[in-house]
């Protein structure tokens, strides 16, 4: 989008040591983007990063210390610690792994194993890393249950769904996996019981599908309702309005080499 390349244009010269701008976009995005989408976007970005000249960017230049790296006042006449290979002087009471951990646990929440240090817990640059982890997490849970994410939308808006998000997110770090992220959310849910009708045939089927996918067999799902009255509404964006109540179990299949999953029907009703 405009803004974000204009912002883009503006940062990069007081980034001195920048050596690439990465583009990257989901599979979600790329189907509406298109390839030539996207072509136009990386011919975008090319054109923010050539034109730059050599004396304002100094891409090739060594790394400089930044306030997060600048040592403390030598108290003893000591000389700080310098690393050769980039030229960055290095405080002698924050090592790179004391600075990963302090960093991660601030992002996402966590405790720290290691003291952080108020210099690294003040930096403006962890809130903009705490929304970016926050936004992809996000975006994981609506992409793989989607009719779990959307019913929490219909039903209690965007507060009840930020809401939710931010429970689960304090309380469980990231997952590497997003049907382990989605598996966790799920029981996150079915821990604190939001006062949601429908949500546990809905999730149920989210979740039957994520795992029709990673173990290449059939789910069986329980409705206390007609799946159709359910799951036809949410699809298109809207409320269930009185669907019809009984004992109901769907069969969600995966579809080989297709990636996803189909209702293949109702297996019994009473």
């Amino acid at each position: 989008p405009g803004p974000l390349v204009a912002l883009t244009r503006r940062i990069l010269p007081q980034l001195p040591a920048l050596k690439a701008v990465i583009f990257e976009i989901t599979a979600t995005f790329l189907t509406r983007f298109g390839l030539d989408g996207v072509r136009r976007q990386i011919s975008e970005l090319r054109e923010v990063w050539e034109p730059a000249p050599a004396d304002l960017y100094h891409r090739d230049a060594p790394l400089l210390a930044s306030p997060l790296t600048q040592p403390p006042p030598s108290q003893g006449g000591g000389t700080p610690a310098r690393d050769a290979r980039a030229g960055v002087v290095a405080p002698m009471d924050l090592t790179p792994e004391a600075w990963e951990d302090g960093l991660a646990a601030l992002v996402v929440g966590r405790p720290s194993s290691v003291p952080v240090p108020d210099r690294l817990a003040g930096d403006p640059g962890v809130d903009v890393l705490r929304r970016l982890v926050w936004n992809f997490r996000s975006g994981v849970l609506v992409e793989t249950l989607g009719l779990t994410c959307r019913l929490l939308l219909l039903h209690g808006g965007d507060p009840l769904t930020r809401d939710l998000f931010d429970g689960f997110f304090q309380s469980a770090p990231p997952q590497l996996f997003a049907a382990v992220e989605a598996e966790a959310f799920g029981a996150y849910l079915a821990k604190r019981r939001p006062d949601v009708p429908y949500l546990d045939e809905v999730l149920g089927f989210d979740l039957a599908a994520i795992r029709a996918v990673l173990e290449g067999r059939p789910q069986l799902v329980p409705f206390r309702f007609d799946p159709a009255s359910l799951l036809e509404p949410l699809a298109r964006g809207r409320l269930p309005v009185a669907p019809i109540p009984g004992r109901f179990e769907v069969e969600v299949t995966p579809e080989v080499g297709a990636g996803h999953t189909a209702v293949t029907g109702l297996l019994s009703s009473s």
